[in-house]
């Protein structure tokens, strides 16, 4: 390249093509017949212009090879550095590798006869807390569900039948009694006689419930859009969509954000996802799968409306790229308030335990939610494993072909409530077939 960039070496002149040149002829018989016309002695004067000039030519021409020369010896030196600077980097990698076995080595020495649970490093014994913290906390979020459920028993027996709503009322009754045991002993006789009369009493019908129970009005937790909110501002609709997600997770109840597309889906759940770490100071990373078309997109918006958000891409097709981030996750879980990631991903065969397995995620948000309809698909089946405190599906169509296609919804928010589709499709599934023929 420095070679082509050198500017070119004008050839040597001859005494004719000088006064050619000196006299404004071009290439024709009018150049010869001037030409024959000039005294001897003027071609004298031509000719010692010409030998100068055969002179310069030489001169330029030495000057040429040796700078080719200098410019040769100087891409051998460069040559030979970047071959030692590479046997270098392959060395220390060598040498690295050679360091972290031995190390390897010697903690598994010293690990020798050791319990497991002593063999942990510091960052493992860190997400393992980590986890037990999370999982904790949905227990807590279970109680929350269950109350705000059987207080609705009327409303959602239609659904799932007697049997569930009875295990739900047990499973509340038995966390009352729990919390009440670890009270004084007069409190806990009190409490107690309290249960045993509560468990004897039939569910509540919608006549027994009381009128704050049955209402469903959600409270402004946000009346604008929040300051950690940057760029613009929610729009009223999407500020009761907020309001409505937040509210659920103060029941510990799951949920379908159904708004049509267009409408901001994305936006109020970067809301929702920031209120939970901002205003509520819940730790932990959140898992996002969309489909591969937009995820960049999602990482985009996160970085417009909400910079603050640590946001890890989690997509590569390169198995060394992928290796890298799964391990910055599971190193860091706490740096990382989002993950973004994509169903490709969750459903391989590499990645999936890691995602699924290895940390309770704070919130488990599905775009395009309806990928999960059919329950026996192997996508529904991965994202029914993934362990998580709360579940959020965002889709613009719930209801595609029929009405077990939402069973298949509800029953990945609430697997233990929506058990089984027998009493949902009695109810809904025969009539649905009924109205379309």
């Amino acid at each position: 390249m420095r070679r082509r960039a050198l500017s070119k070496i004008s050839p040597a002149l001859s005494a004719y093509t000088i006064f050619c040149k000196e006299k404004g002829y071009g290439v024709g018989g009018d150049a010869g017949a001037a030409w024959k016309q000039v005294s001897q002695q003027q071609k004298e004067v031509y000719a010692t212009r010409a030998a100068r000039d055969k002179i310069r030519y030489k001169q330029e021409m030495a000057e040429r090879e040796q700078l080719l020369r200098d410019l040769e010896d100087e891409d051998k030196r460069i040559a030979i550095e970047e071959e030692d600077k590479e046997a270098r980097q392959q060395l220390a990698k060598v040498e690295a590798k050679r360091t972290a076995a031995a190390l390897k080595r010697a903690e598994k020495l010293a690990n020798a006869g050791k319990p497991k649970k002593d063999r942990r490093s510091a960052k493992q014994i860190k997400l393992t807390e980590y986890n037990k913290s999370v999982k904790s906390t949905i227990e807590g979020r279970k109680e929350r569900r269950n109350l705000y459920l059987t207080e609705h028993a009327n409303a959602l027996r239609t659904f799932v039948g007697d049997q569930i709503l009875n295990k739900l009322d047990k499973s509340k009754i038995s966390k009352s009694s729990k919390s009440s045991k670890s009270k004084t002993s007069a409190s806990s006789s009190s409490s107690s006689s309290t249960s045993s009369s509560s468990s004897s009493s039939p569910l509540p019908t919608s006549g027994d419930i009381p009128a704050k129970s049955q209402s469903h009005d959600v409270p402004s937790h946000i009346t604008e859009t929040p300051s950690f909110i940057k760029t613009g501002k929610l729009r009223d609709y999407q500020i009761e969509g907020v309001n409505w997600l937040i509210e659920m997770h103060r029941r510990g109840t799951n949920a379908i954000l159904a708004d049509e597309m267009g409408l901001g889906k994305t936006l109020q759940t970067i809301t929702f996802l920031s209120y939970l770490k901002y205003h509520d100071k819940i730790e932990g990373p959140s898992l996002i799968v969309v489909p591969l078309s937009v995820l960049t997109a999602w990482c985009k918006e996160f970085k417009k409306w909400c910079p603050t958000m640590n946001v890890l891409q989690f997509h590569s097709s390169d198995q060394d790229e992928r290796e890298r981030i799964r391990q910055k996750l599971l190193r860091t879980p706490l740096s990382v308030d989002v993950v973004v990631t994509t169903y490709d991903m969750m459903t391989s065969n590499n990645m999936n335990y890691a995602l699924s397995k290895q940390i309770y995620w704070r919130y488990v948000v599905m775009d395009e939610g309806h990928k999960i309809k059919n329950e026996l698909s192997g996508v529904s089946q991965q994202m029914a494993r993934v362990r998580s405190e709360g579940r959020l599906i965002l889709t613009g169509t719930p209801l595609q072909n029929n009405l077990h296609e939402l069973w298949a919804l509800l029953r990945y928010l609430e697997t233990d409530v929506f058990e089984e589709s027998d009493v949902f499709d009695g109810k809904y599934f025969k009539q649905w077939i009924y109205y379309l023929f």
